[in-house]
């Protein structure tokens, strides 16, 4: 498995979710091309439960920080996939999407500060600035 999905939950979550994409993209074109209504029902469904599937694997993601390239990959996707949601979304998935977008956001950047090589002290400033410790949510379960 490329991206080093063993050490990198976030990496193993991207191998599933990169099968499941394949699937449901599959299922899509079955539907489209099904000849009868049980065909495109059957598609719909498997659609259906996919789609649940990578709802499942987006939700769990937010909980780990990437230690590989496919992992922070999967992370800024589902980043900008609940930015949508916060901004665009009905109000009662607002909250659980910003607090997932924060640990999402907060992944990226011990990741990029781990093996992203040396930095300014600017970036520093920067992070501090706009990101402060204190406000990771990664601490906290960590702690």
């Amino acid at each position: 498995m490329t991206g080093g999905a063993d050490a990198c939950p976030l990496a193993a979550l991207c191998a599933e979710a990169g099968d499941l994409i394949r699937r449901r993209l599959a299922a899509e074109e079955r539907g489209l091309r099904g000849e009868s209504p049980r065909e495109r029902i059957a598609a719909q469904a498997t659609v259906d439960e996919i789609t649940a599937t990578l709802e499942n694997i987006a939700h769990r993601a937010s909980d780990y920080r990437p230690a590989s390239r496919d992992g922070a990959l999967l992370a800024i996707g589902l980043a900008l996939a609940e930015a949508e949601i916060v901004a665009f979304g009905d109000e009662g998935r607002q909250g659980p999407a910003l607090r997932r977008l924060t640990r999402l956001l907060f992944a990226l950047r011990g990741y990029v500060e781990r093996d992203g090589g040396p930095r300014s002290a600017a970036a520093d400033a920067v992070a501090s600035y706009w990101m402060p410790d204190a406000m990771d949510p990664h601490r906290a379960l960590a702690g």
